[in-house]
């Protein structure tokens, strides 16, 4: 299997399962944050989300630069910490009161902001701490795995958790993850992982025009490149597309015509972190080519996934669509990955790390500020259907317009 590459080596293999740990916290934080929005705040719960994309927005292009500029290992201890502090607060507020809307939104906005800074860190760190062409591809898909694994996993503990705690406490699993997080890099010092091989050479800012011609170099490498251009825009609304459908429109589903159980809910949401492990695997270990032509098909896989829940009328049929959309997302996901490892000098890595996230995330926060006013004219089905064409209908499109295009 092309993961034990890195995974013999015991300091990827520490990193890994620390980032395991941390994505399962996410999982449970964002779906007891759900869980808990819809219920008490109905439509407005989009906000809840939308505010981890807004604070991933405004922080974007800064945290590419900082992880191009600083010692990314420290820029990632530091993220942990903060967003430990952000989330510690929730479940002790739940104790003694009540978890008002924007209790949840401003922890959202400081998990999204420090995220900004922590995600393209660890991703352009990458190439550095592993030694060989074979490591990169396998720890880069490792890292793509984490979440994937960790939205297998976190939501299908949801009916033990629940069963022997409130769901406030999952707040405080999510608290503990960053911790160990934080903790595991630290410990995995320049002695046994090289965090920054090439850092260091940058020249420091002279004035703010500096700063903006930073800003600037990210947009303009990938400006020069059509097919990445288009994929930007397309990741935007794929990811506002998959908010609407997935992040509101699964527990609205739910709520609508499978019982109001949140067990029904975690359900669902496991399905989806199973197809995602699936596509993830797959796609690395068939060695499929990484293609513009292929990351469209996984994508337009996707919007087929999410097409099939919205027709279903069992919890049987709705987990089938979500474990198909999961693993075209994998699979589009991982393939674009490893098109900007290849292809991307490494001076520029953590930008486009960062402008792949600020326009997925910027995408995300305008498709969960849309749902509000979407589920209010629509049932969670008809909503969800309409998502899943237009993924379908954008991908096509793509994958005809640049099936064999090469970079001038």
């Amino acid at each position: 299997m092309k993961y034990v590459v890195a995974l013999r080596e015991p300091p990827l293999a520490a990193l890994w399962v620390s980032q395991v740990l941390s994505g399962v916290g996410d999982q449970l934080y964002m779906l007891a944050a759900m869980w808990i929005a819809v219920q008490r705040f109905g439509n407005q719960a989009g906000y809840v989300a939308a505010a981890i994309g807004i604070g991933k927005i405004t922080f974007g292009l800064l945290g590419g630069i900082i992880a191009d500029r600083f010692d990314r290992r420290r820029v990632m201890v530091v993220s942990d910490i903060i967003r430990f502090l952000a989330v510690a607060p929730l479940p002790i507020i739940a104790y003694f009161g009540t978890i008002h809307l924007w209790h949840l939104v401003v922890t959202g906005a400081l998990m999204g902001a420090f995220g900004a800074f922590f995600d393209p860190a660890l991703q352009a760190s990458l190439p550095s701490i592993t030694r060989s062409q074979n490591a990169l591809e396998a720890m880069t898909g490792l890292m793509d795995l984490t979440q994937r694994l960790a939205r297998a996993i976190g939501p299908s503990l949801t009916g033990v958790l629940v069963a022997i705690m409130p769901i406030t406490q999952f707040f405080t699993i999510e608290a503990l993850s960053f911790l160990i997080s934080a903790i595991t890099i630290l410990m995995l010092g320049s002695a046994q992982l090289t965090w920054d091989s090439e850092k260091k050479t940058v020249a420091p800012y002279n004035s703010v025009q500096d700063l903006f011609r930073d800003l600037a170099d990210g947009f303009n490498y990938a400006a020069k490149d059509k097919a990445l251009t288009y994929c930007l825009i397309s990741l935007a609304l794929q990811a506002g597309l998959w908010g609407i459908a997935f992040t509101v429109g699964i527990p609205i589903l739910v709520k609508q015509s499978f019982g109001d159980n949140v067990a029904n809910y975690g359900y669902l949401v496991a399905a989806y972190g199973v197809g995602s492990v699936l596509g993830n695997v797959l796609c690395a270990n068939l060695h499929v080519r990484s293609t513009w032509l292929n990351v469209f098909a996984g994508d337009a896989l996707c919007g087929l996934g999410f097409l099939l829940i919205a027709l279903s009328n069992s919890m049987q049929a709705a987990a089938l669509g979500s474990v198909l959309a999961a693993i075209g997302g994998a699979a589009g996901d991982l393939l674009l990955l490893n098109l900007i490892m290849k292809e991307v000098p490494s001076n520029l890595l953590g930008k486009q790390m960062s402008l792949r996230m600020m326009t997925l995330s910027g995408g995300y926060a305008v498709g969960l500020i849309v749902a509000a006013a979407l589920f209010k004219i629509a049932s969670a089905c008809t909503v969800i259907a309409w998502c899943g064409g237009l993924m379908v209908l954008t991908c096509a499109y793509g994958a005809i317009r640049f099936a064999n295009y090469k970079k001038a």
